[in-house]
């Protein structure tokens, strides 16, 4: 009876080693995280996401195309004890690494037998043990494309409003000195008569006087502009690193940690000192827009145009944070200079604000949105002020002016939008209890260190104690 049991025993085995399968060389190795196995097959596949469309009263509809979805690879294999071409571990050890490589979190590197390396997760694996365990082991997995995490963007290309600003910078300042000239020379400008603009004293002598008051006065404007508070605390954003919600502002959008040109040995006190000297800077520039409004010659008063936009650049340069170099430029586009409504008056300050869209525009390429809702902002806050100079400019008669303003304006906006358009949406949440930003952020985001970016958005009165309603990014 026991020869009878034995022999038994050796031919289950013999058929198990029978019709287990054999490497050979139509079978190619893979590897899941560099563990290796046998592929018998593989399949793959993929499939566009479409939006349907359908419309009450209509047959049919229409497939919107969304984009393709993540490729599905399959595959069906095994291991083998002691196979040479699968590394030579005993079954045990292929399995239990097998196993772990299966178990690890996040992507990984698949290498494909006829398509090379994979960047995939595994959401589904099996292995199995058969008669013959102790052998091999039948395994299958199916694996995803990782893909790349294109949301949220921190930082994208600000080519538009770069673009816009030189745009500006170059041919709008030209055409209001070509008007200044006309007036200087006696001719009275019949669209601004028609916008109820005084002739005012023709000539060189008038002209002079109307322009060197009108720029004395955008000039204090914009040295009082460079003393402002809120900027000067900010002077910390252009550090490099995460200081928390008081710091970076719109140099670091989502993650709250900008790249800076300084070095890690950089103190505030060097920033303070380096401040009082931007804001000496704007008071120059000041000063020699007002000597250039002197001197001028005025029938070609071309000096005016590089003295005005650098009077802008020292304004923008004089805030680390491009959210204050907005803040600022809008303030001082909606102000006015006391005078009479004269010509000259009238066409020295398209001037003036022209050369402060230019400086906006790019104040805007530097600004790095935090949130969708953001970018959008910013589109409301800038393009109606472009959009005002445009009508000016077409009021004025100067249609290339118009056309440069409206370009730009589309440029800026499209700019903004295409930068937001990866980033999150801002919502409202809500909470039942007052709770501390860590607990929140790992609640709402399944991670922790998104504490202080919550913290900058919600800008509760301590991180400890959130208010039961705030608004921060969807996810």
């Amino acid at each position: 009876m026991t020869a009878i049991s034995s022999l038994a025993t050796v031919a289950q085995g013999a058929i198990a080693r029978a019709s287990a399968p054999k490497p050979t060389s139509a079978v190619q190795p893979a590897s899941w995280r560099g563990v290796k196995f046998a592929v018998l097959s593989s399949s793959g596949g993929g499939s566009q996401r479409l939006a349907i469309h359908r419309y009450p009263g209509k047959d049919g509809g229409w497939p919107e195309p969304m984009g393709q979805d993540l490729g599905t690879y399959r595959l069906r294999g095994f291991v083998l004890d002691g196979d040479v071409k699968l590394g030579g571990a005993t079954i045990a050890m292929q399995r239990s690494n097998l196993i772990k490589a299966c178990q690890q979190k996040g992507p990984g590197t698949l290498v494909h037998p006829t398509l090379g390396n994979l960047n995939v997760v595994l959401p589904r694996w099996q292995i199995g043990e058969a008669l013959d365990a102790s052998r091999y082991s039948e395994i299958e997995f199916e694996f995803i494309d990782a893909g790349a995490q294109t949301f949220p963007t921190v930082a994208a290309s600000n080519s538009g409003s770069l673009g816009a600003a030189s745009k500006l910078q170059t041919a709008l300042l030209s055409d209001a000195v070509n008007v200044l000239g006309k007036l200087a020379s006696g001719q009275s400008i019949s669209a601004l008569s028609a916008l109820g603009m005084g002739v005012g004293i023709l000539g060189l002598a008038g002209v002079r006087a109307d322009l060197v008051a009108t720029i004395a006065g955008w000039s204090a404007k914009a040295i009082a502009l460079a003393q402002d508070a809120t900027s000067l605390v900010r002077l910390t954003a252009v550090l490099p690193g995460n200081f928390g919600r008081f710091s970076a502002g719109g140099n670091s959008g989502l993650t709250g940690s900008n790249a800076s040109a300084y070095s890690t040995s950089t103190t505030v006190s060097d920033l303070i000192s380096a401040a009082s000297t931007q804001r000496v800077a704007v008071a120059s520039a000041a000063s020699a827009f007002e000597a250039a409004a002197a001197d001028a010659d005025l029938t070609n008063a071309a000096t005016l145009q590089p003295a005005a936009s650098a009077l802008m650049s020292a304004l923008v340069a004089c805030c680390a944070d491009p959210a204050d170099a907005i803040r600022l430029l809008l303030q001082l586009i909606a102000a006015t200079v006391a005078g009479l409504p004269t010509q000259t008056i009238y066409v020295t300050t398209q001037l003036v604000l022209r050369a402060a869209a230019a400086a906006l525009c790019q104040a805007a390429a530097s600004y790095q949105p935090a949130s969708a809702t953001d970018a959008a902002t910013r589109i409301e806050q800038i393009c109606p002020v472009l959009d005002a100079l445009a009508v000016a400019a077409s009021a004025m008669g100067d249609d290339d002016s118009y056309a440069t303003l409206s370009d730009c304006r589309g440029a800026v906006a499209a700019d903004l939008r295409a930068r937001g358009a990866t980033l999150a949406q801002v919502t409202t949440f809500d909470t039942p209890a007052p709770m501390p930003a860590l607990a929140l952020a790992q609640s709402l985001y399944g991670d922790a260190t998104r504490a202080d970016q919550l913290v900058a958005q919600a800008d509760p009165a301590h991180p400890l104690f959130f208010p039961t309603s705030f608004q921060a990014l969807a996810s």
